[in-house]
């Protein structure tokens, strides 16, 4: 987006980014959403570990695959 702003004789024209940086605000709040999403992943892996074969077997998940899931790093 561009402006024309007249001073005088004079025309300066304003060019505007297209993309402006993120606030401050908006990294905080997209810092504090990552977090909370790697929390429920950590959450939601060790609950899965937890569960019992027949509950397993009833989602289409073996026991080991319940076990490699538990152990991935909550970043993944």
């Amino acid at each position: 987006m561009t402006s024309i702003v007249r001073f005088g004789r004079y025309h300066v024209v304003l060019l505007k980014s297209e993309r402006d940086s993120p606030s401050l605000l908006d990294r905080l709040r997209a810092l504090i959403k990552k977090l909370i999403e790697y929390r429920q992943n950590a959450y939601q892996r060790r609950q899965l570990a937890q569960l019992p074969d027949y509950l397993l077997k009833d989602i289409g998940v073996t026991r080991a695959d319940a076990l490699k899931e538990a152990e991935k790093p909550f970043w993944k």
